[in-house]
């Protein structure tokens, strides 16, 4: 069950939440503020990136960063979430177009991408859409898909994840042809180390493995 709360400022966008009849895998309230922030159980989360969590990125080598490249352009975070890899892409020089088709997730991610750009002048917007629907009606440079997949692990996941999980759609992203023609240059897919190659598109040119069992298969044109 979801539950809106709104602090006083925002009885319209309420409504409109309120009608979208969403649903989750646990009891989650939303709370509509400055900033939006979400309560899972005894938590609470709500997304800063100026928090050392998103900052800290900046300091270590990323093997996203080796797969995605050194060609700068245009670029789509096809499966957004709450936009930890397009923070880490935008700050290297990409433009990037964050995509994120769960609308409580994307009210977070849309409210703190504003705010930090206000504050970092990145070239990062984010929007609230089925990642099909743009790829029908716009290209870029670069594909970015993030499906979520599961990985075994001793710890609990972090609370960013648990909500991720608590509010995705089971459904999972199949539409690897569309992606690909929508990518000019470059198609980039997190997999599972084990996940088989896609067999409805060609076979990757590279190959870049990470930690946690973890690979990003990278298709070129």
């Amino acid at each position: 069950m979801i539950e809106i709360i709104d602090t006083g400022d925002f009885a319209e966008l309420k409504q409109q939440l309120s009608k979208m009849h969403l649903s989750a895998h646990d009891n989650i309230q939303v709370i509509l503020g400055y900033p939006h922030y979400i309560r899972l159980k005894d938590s609470i989360f709500s997304l800063n990136y100026t928090d050392n969590t998103y900052q800290s990125l900046l300091t270590t080598q990323h093997p996203i960063l080796s797969a995605i490249g050194q060609q700068k352009g245009t670029l789509l975070d096809a499966c957004g979430g709450f936009g930890k890899d397009s923070f880490l892409l935008s700050h290297n020089h990409f433009k990037v177009t964050t995509c994120e088709s769960n609308p409580i997730i994307a009210l977070l991610l849309s409210q703190a991408v504003t705010d930090y750009c206000t504050k970092v002048p990145l070239s990062w917007e984010a929007i609230s859409q089925q990642s099909q629907e743009v790829m029908h009606k716009r290209s870029f440079d670069i594909v970015y898909l993030d499906p979520m997949f599961q990985i075994q692990r001793s710890a609990k996941p972090k609370l960013s994840m648990q909500i991720i999980q608590a509010l995705s759609s089971s459904e999972p992203f199949t539409d690897w042809d569309l992606a690909w023609q929508c990518a000019k240059k470059r198609l980039v897919i997190k997999q599972h180390q084990k996940a088989i190659i896609r067999p409805e598109l060609p076979k990757p040119s590279l190959q870049v493995k990470a930690k946690k069992n973890v690979r990003y298969d990278i298709y070129l044109k």
